[in-house]
């Protein structure tokens, strides 16, 4: 049984979610798309200078990694709160969404959160 603050916090945690999302269009999701190309500009740089090259990581480019792994799994986040055009109207219901990812690239995003250079190099 949930307590009167639980409840409270519950449903002030519910309207700040809500109200977190990311319109098709907008500036902030170009923003956000910009900062994930610069991502994968670095992960297409790096991986292979570790894989092939034996590369050595040094302190620096393994904090680069974690930032790299932190920008990937907010992409797969914000990938969830990005409005989706059904019909020409914007919905922003979980299993629309989830189907919507499915067909456009959830998989590769997750396979891409992989640290290849980490595992393999």
């Amino acid at each position: 049984m949930k307590t009167e603050d639980q409840s409270r916090l519950q449903s002030l945690l519910t309207k700040c979610w809500a109200n977190f999302y990311l319109k098709v269009n907008s500036k902030s999701r170009t923003i956000f798309d910009l900062i994930h190309i610069m991502n994968l500009l670095y992960i297409a740089v790096i991986t292979p200078l570790v894989i092939g090259f034996s590369f050595e990581m040094t302190a620096e480019l393994n904090l680069m990694e974690l930032l790299s792994l932190f920008i990937s799994s907010a992409w797969i986040l914000g990938n969830f709160r990005t409005q989706v055009l059904i019909k020409g109207v914007p919905t922003l219901k979980f299993q629309t969404l989830l189907k919507h990812y499915q067909a456009n690239g959830l998989v590769y995003d997750i396979l891409g959160v992989i640290p290849l250079n980490i595992l393999l190099g």
